[in-house]
């Protein structure tokens, strides 16, 4: 026959009086009743009643030959000692079955010893039983015992202090459940016995804590000097020294309420007021008990464990071994990896009104496959969690703020998070060290102070003594930066007045903010209408800083053919770096600039210009006004330097992507510095008497300001010949050859301006090479010149210096291998009334007269050959 027991004393309901031995029960005497007929409740599969009639859930005497575990006997005295009955219950073995009572009246912060007798009758599965005291989900105690020997009670224990929030009403359950599966008795049954179950205050607990809380007191009132707290002190030392008298939750009470009295009245200076903290270094503890499935547990003064019994592994100790510095301790918290939270508290009581700063060490032991974060809260004021270190302390630190007087709840939290990369949860755990928590204060008007101070620094470090002030383009106007001085000057009186009050400060806190505000908020100087500006793009570390911006026509088809890169880090006025502002309103503008093709083309998102696409970070370009990307120009603290926010895209900061793909994105890594630019100057020049010239312009020429009675022409070798090819319109970045169509070869001088769009120094197209630069041109390159009074492109023995060249020419080159080409004429068999007129390299022998006519051998007068000219009589 299988059979569980029980023993309880007699409770009388479900309620507890603090300081009696009694949790719950039932009337003594013989009772075959069900559990349940006492407040006791299952789960259903546990089948309680048994399985059949005769059994069932009972007191019993039958069972008073139980022996202790050191084999003496246990005393069975029924209802006249309802501390040892025994209550029997039988039912199916299976693991994880529980059964469960609820009472009331548990006080909040007392300190309670749980303990019992455990043992079972006469199955052989060995069981281990397990016994929790519960409030909702929260484990208060956990007591547990393998037992070995039927018949026999085995002691088990577990100390506890019921937290803060508990109160009277609250319902506490207290779980039994074995982990057995089944007994050999009849094969299904098995049994179990608890006998002498108490929760009984426990006095030593609050002796020790007095004790603490004296150290505690004395050193605050080494601060404090308090007359009232000095008597409190000696009274609550009294009491502890009295071993022969209880020391009670009262006493702590009172030494608590004459610290707060004290705490209350006191005028805090500035500084360091961790002498407030009780025991901030946690050298302060003394071993409480042993837990039966955890390890040494300790109370450390001041400090409470808010879950001391998570799961089934865990435990909260000194750790010396792992101690900060020297002479310190830290304390040790551990628990299982299925609980994801944990936290000490300590609560001091009605502190003055100012600003605390708390700041604590901790160190987690290792991350077992786990992430480990920490924080440190203040009342309700909690830091960021931060990512805990195995290898050294890492600091935590929150600010606290008190209007008024009151208490300041110190929390050091722990939130533990298992990670799932694994599937299995072996050496899951947290364990974190905690060490040196610190306190300091300011009062309230030290504290607006310090707020007014930052503030200070910042409309200062914003205003850099002018920087971007002044009555140039897009800086602030001169008058509203002088505002803004003055602005800061009179906070900064208002913070040396050693006589401001709280609201003084407030209020020049409340001002200077409102003049940053309207700072920021400053229109700036507008720029000269038609005037354009380079965009020179800086990034510290960035391979483009100091660039100036350049767009890039056939760069990427998906951006309306243009592109934007960093070509060079000077000014150059041929490159494609001047960019017109259009005032959209406040400091918006539209931005842009004239494209290759001499078409107006603006800065605009993706989702307005080529590549549609739902991306406001792209940058692209648009024909049309009504499409363009209004940019915002925000003023720096560096000197010239401006960012360009894109009101699509957040305010981010437009800049370069850095790739070499010609693209630019929205990032926030640049600012701008804005030049006005200078247009590049190209003189269409053709001497007097002279028919030819050469030019290339990195601008698109207006057509009206091109000289009269001029054609242009593109240059292409074609066999032994160079063929020229009129143009109606030239355009941008390509060489041409000049010819002078005026009979009389008046001299052509006529200057032509424009925004450069090139991207290079020098563009080569057919025969033709344009130079926009000085630079040298190589050997065996022709160059046109007047010899002997005939104009040709005459090739260079050498390398013609960067110096003895001239910037927006142009000059030949040969790919024609076959023929030794020493000069290349023109021919101009005007008779013909040709429109391409055709150039005719000189071969050796042939001869030219003065015009530049073929004349065979006995033409007399003077020739020219082989670029020399000779007199044939």
């Amino acid at each position: 026959m299988a059979a569980l027991f029980v023993a309880f004393a007699t409770g009388g309901g479900n309620s507890l009086r603090a300081q009696t031995n009694y949790v719950a029960g039932w009337d003594g005497g013989n009772d075959t009743s069900s559990p349940s007929n006492f407040g006791w409740s299952t789960t259903s599969s546990a089948n309680l009643n048994g399985r059949n009639a005769s059994g069932g859930a009972r007191m019993t005497t039958t069972y008073s030959n139980y022996k202790l575990e050191d084999n003496t006997s246990y005393s069975y005295s029924a209802s006249s000692d309802p501390s040892s009955v025994i209550f029997w219950v039988r039912y199916n073995a299976t693991s994880g079955k529980t059964y469960t009572y609820t009472f009331k009246g548990l006080e909040a912060d007392h300190y309670y010893d749980f303990s019992g007798l455990v043992g079972w009758h006469n199955n052989n599965s060995n069981p281990t039983f397990t016994v929790t005291l519960k409030e909702g989900t929260h484990t208060l105690a956990e007591m547990s015992k393998k037992v070995t020997k039927k018949q026999t009670l085995y002691s088990v224990g577990s100390k506890f202090k019921a937290s803060s929030t508990i109160t009277t009403n609250t319902e506490i359950q207290i779980v039994f459940t074995a982990d057995y599966t089944k007994g050999n008795d009849s094969g299904y049954d098995c049994m179990e016995a608890i006998s002498a179950l108490k929760l009984v205050e426990d006095f030593e607990a609050y002796r020790t804590e007095l004790s603490s809380l004296i150290t505690y007191a004395t050193n605050l009132n080494g601060q404090l000097n308090s007359n009232s707290l000095e008597t409190a002190i000696s009274t609550a030392q009294s009491v502890v020294n009295n071993t022969e008298s209880n020391t009670t939750f009262d006493d702590i009470a009172g030494l608590k309420s004459a610290i707060s009295s004290a705490l209350a009245s006191a005028s805090l200076q500035d500084g360091d007021v961790t002498f407030l903290v009780w025991n901030p270094g946690f050298e302060e503890y003394q071993t409480q008990y042993i837990k039966t499935n955890g390890g040494d547990s300790y109370y450390v003064g001041g400090w409470t464990n808010e879950s001391p019994f998570v799961g089934s592994s865990y435990s909260y100790s000194i750790k010396d071994n792992d101690k900060k510095s020297e002479g310190e301790s830290s304390y040790k918290i551990r628990f299982n990896w299925s609980n994801t939270t944990y936290s000490l508290s300590q609560e001091l009581p009605s502190l003055p009104a100012g600003r605390y700063t708390l700041t604590a060490d901790v160190r987690a032991y290792s991350d077992n496959n786990s992430t480990e974060y920490a924080y440190i809260q203040g009342n309700d004021t909690k830091c960021e969690n931060i990512k805990v270190s195995t290898s050294e302390f890492n600091t935590v630190s929150t600010v606290v703020e008190l209007n008024e007087a009151g208490p300041l709840n110190i929390i050091l939290g722990m939130d533990y998070k298992f990670d799932t990369r694994s599937n299995t949860n072996q050496s899951a755990e947290g364990v974190y060290f905690w060490d040196n928590v610190t306190l300091s204060y300011l009062s309230p008007v030290s504290a607006a102070k310090a707020d007014l101070l930052g503030i200070i620094e910042n409309a200062e470090a914003l205003y850099n003594n002018g920087t971007n002030v002044g009555a140039d383009a897009f800086q602030i106007p001169t008058a509203k930066g002088t505002i803004f001085n003055s602005s800061i000057s009179t906070a900064q009186e208002v913070y040396d007045n050693t006589s401001a009050t709280v609201s003084e400060v407030n209020q020049a806190i409340e001002d200077l903010n409102g003049a940053i505000e309207t700072y920021n908020a400053a229109e700036l100087n507008q720029p000269v209408e038609d005037k354009r500006y380079t965009l020179t793009f800086h990034s510290s570390g960035h391979n483009n800083d100091g660039y100036v911006l350049t767009a890039i026509h056939n760069a990427r088809s998906n951006q309306g053919l243009y592109g934007f890169k960093y070509y060079t880090s000077s000014v150059n006025d041929n490159y494609a770096q001047a960019f017109k502002f259009t005032w959209v309103s406040g400091n918006q503008y539209k931005i842009s600039f004239i494209g290759t093709d001499g078409v107006e083309r603006y800065l605009t998102t993706a989702t307005k210009g080529y590549g549609e696409s739902n991306n406001h970070r792209a940058i692209r370009t648009t024909t049309e006004e009504g499409d363009a990307l209004p940019v915002e120009i925000k003023v720096t603290t560096t000197s010239g330097q401006y960012e360009l926010l894109n009101t699509l895209q957040n305010s981010a900061i437009i800049a370069h992507n850095g790739s070499s793909n010609n693209d630019m994105y929205t990032n926030n890594s640049a600012t701008f510095s804005f030049d006005e630019a200078s247009q590049a100057s190209v003189t269409v020049k053709i001497g007097a008497g002279k028919k030819w010239g050469t030019c290339i312009f990195p601008f698109v020429p207006a057509a009206e300001d091109l000289p009269a009675d001029v054609s242009f022409y593109t240059a292409v070798v074609s066999n032994d010949a160079i063929d020229l090819t009129e143009v109606d319109n030239p355009v941008a970045n390509v060489p041409y050859i000049l010819k002078n169509n005026d009979s009389s070869l008046e001299a052509v001088n006529t200057t032509l301006q424009g925004y450069g769009t090139a991207k290079q120094d020098d563009y080569t197209e057919g025969a033709l090479t344009g130079i926009l630069t000085q630079q040298a041109i190589p050997a065996n390159s022709y160059v046109l010149q007047t010899q002997g009074g005939v104009q040709g492109f005459y090739q260079l023995e050498a390398e013609l210096p960067a110096a003895s060249s001239i910037a927006y020419r142009a000059y030949l080159t040969n790919s024609n291998s076959g023929a030794a080409l020493r000069a290349i004429f023109f021919n101009e068999e005007e008779t013909t009334g040709v429109a391409t007129p055709e150039v005719k390299a000189v071969e050796d022998g042939t001869v030219y007269n003065m015009a530049g006519q073929r004349v065979n051998k006995d033409y007399k007068g003077i020739v020219i050959k082989n670029g020399k000219k000779i007199l044939v009589k």
